[in-house]
């Protein structure tokens, strides 16, 4: 008894060592793949290992017991699909939204949550500061700044020969200045860090306590959640993190389509979709503005000073970040102008006033660009607008138009590409070329569908469903019953509240999800003229 009593003490102690060993082992190889992976590899190792966990919570909890999930069906892809949809801010939907459960409309919203730009600013502000912090700890930068000093003594004492002396002080004030500035940078990213999820809070905050407001003044509004059995704090609480983040998901099939006469909740909403794309960074600017005068901070002081050399995109000096405000401006102002003359009678628009016209249009001409939320029937709408639509899509959310040949603006992640980096970027196509090769890849993958039903499977839907999820937007012209040519075999057809995309075959809805996560990291791969830039 007593040897396996030692014995057992023996494995219990070499167990622990083991284990020990192992999570030291886990940790050192965590910290040092943390340390190698660049941004890009960063966030596609993040978007991925989010995604999956979405779908196996999604897949864990039941949907609601209703007829309509076993006509439509929800299967694994479709569930995967979803999670990507909502990671990725994409906001296409391959399962009705009223066909969720309560805790897996929790799940999408954590998911939106963080996949928004916001939130994983934030992640590569840490990212990156424990990057400088890791190489100040470890003497990288203490070996750095000796073998600077060590050449300009060098240097120094090889022109001391011939200049007596004359250029020791400008160099000895150069180390101590880029001393200074990487403690000092350490400092502005954490200050950074910390104000972007005071931002982040206070602005869903605000969102949701606005909206719940909203819900219990309106009663017609209240009226349409309860007949939806859809909890209005729910709603509140999904509805702000989709519109903050641009995801565009509705927790009810129809999406803003519900609520197009409700121009209080359309008015509330506008300002949430701006401020989590392109206002975002003239917001931060104004926010700086309004802490350094109320309280002065160094690092204030030194964000606003160095704001394209801090390494943080969205942080553009304060004539970049009116640029952006006016380009946004002027291109909702486009779509809106475009809107009044080609829809205000047409059948989309039919049974709202003016006011109410007028309200929905200049949503709808906000959330075309930003978050998909479909406030009218774009199945409706004209031609014309649609391909205005293609194109506002396209555009990334952070373009805008610089009217002089010199800039201010410092693109920091160029300069830290190396020679791989380059040579890989050589030989990529351009950016344009690959929404053309997804769109043939549909044609390829859905060319039955096409043959049978040539209408709703045109080159110009599958088009728009492309940019669509290119562009992380989510706006959809749907299927619609009323442009089928050809009967199926079973001979009977129903109009679905799905995405066009969420009807497609497997291998359309695998590419569909590649071209959003495609489009989710393709600000790595922006490029542009010598007027648009892209941060």
């Amino acid at each position: 008894m007593e040897k396996f009593h030692c014995f057992c003490c023996s494995a219990a102690s070499c167990l622990s060592w083991c284990c020990r060993k192992s999570l030291d082992f886990f940790s050192s190889s965590y910290k040092a793949a943390l340390l190698r992976l660049n941004p890009f590899c960063f966030q596609l190792f993040y978007f991925l290992f989010v995604s999956l966990l979405g779908f196996f919570f999604l897949r864990v909890f039941d949907l609601r017991p209703v007829p309509k999930v076993a006509k439509f069906g929800a299967s694994n892809l479709d569930l995967f699909f979803m999670s990507v949809s909502a990671i990725t801010g994409s906001s296409l939907v391959s399962i009705p939204m009223e066909d969720f459960s309560g805790p897996q409309l929790v799940v999408l919203i954590i998911l939106m949550f963080l996949g928004g730009d916001v939130f994983t600013s934030m992640v590569s502000l840490h990212l990156e500061r424990y990057k400088l912090v890791h190489e100040v700890e470890s003497g990288e930068e203490s070996r750095f700044k000796s073998d600077v000093e060590l050449a300009i003594q060098c240097n120094f004492s090889s022109s001391s020969n011939n200049n007596n002396n004359s250029s020791s002080s400008p160099n000895m004030n150069f180390t101590t200045t880029g001393t200074e500035d990487v403690s000092q940078r350490i400092k502005c990213l954490s200050y950074m860090r910390n104000l972007m999820l005071g931002y982040l809070v206070l602005v869903q905050l605000c969102g949701v306590a606005l909206i719940l407001l909203h819900l219990w003044l309106s009663e017609s509004t209240r009226r349409i959640l309860q007949q939806k059995r859809i909890r209005p704090v729910l709603f509140s609480v999904f509805t702000s993190v989709s519109s903050f983040v641009n995801c565009g998901l509705i927790p009810n099939n129809e999406n803003m389509m519900a609520f197009k006469e409700d121009s209080v909740l359309l008015l509330l909403l506008m300002p949430l979709v701006t401020m989590g794309s392109t206002m975002f960074p003239p917001c931060l600017n104004l926010l700086l503005w309004t802490l350094e005068r109320t309280f002065p901070r160094e690092e204030l002081h030194y964000l606003k000073e160095n704001a394209g050399q801090v390494g943080f995109d969205h942080l553009l000096p304060l004539k970049s970040s009116l640029f952006l405000a006016a380009s946004g401006v002027g291109f909702t102002w486009l779509q809106f102008v475009l809107f009044c003359c080609l829809q205000w009678n047409s059948e989309a628009a039919r049974g709202l006033d003016s006011f109410r016209k007028v309200i929905a249009g200049l949503f709808q001409s906000i959330v075309s660009r930003y978050s998909g939320e479909s406030v009218f029937d774009l199945s409706l709408f004209s031609p014309a607008l649609l391909a205005v639509y293609i194109v506002m899509m396209y555009i990334p959310s952070c373009t805008f138009l610089i009217p002089s040949k010199k800039t201010d603006l410092q693109f920091n992640s160029k300069e830290r590409k190396g020679r791989g980096a380059e040579a890989l970027a050589m030989w990529l196509p351009p950016l344009v070329v690959y929404p053309v090769i997804f769109v043939v890849l549909i044609c390829m993958t859905e060319q039955t569908h096409i043959y049978l039903d040539p209408l709703n499977f045109s080159i110009f839907n599958i088009t728009f469903e492309v940019i669509s999820a290119y562009g992380n937007v989510g706006l959809s012209v749907g299927y619609s019953c009323e442009r089928l040519l050809r009967v199926t075999r079973n001979g009977h057809c129903r109009n679905t509240s799905l995405s066009f995309s969420g009807i497609w075959s497997k291998k359309g809805k695998i590419v569909i999800i590649i071209v959003m996560f495609f489009g989710k990291l393709k600000k790595f791969a922006a490029s542009g003229g010598k007027a648009w830039r892209t941060m």
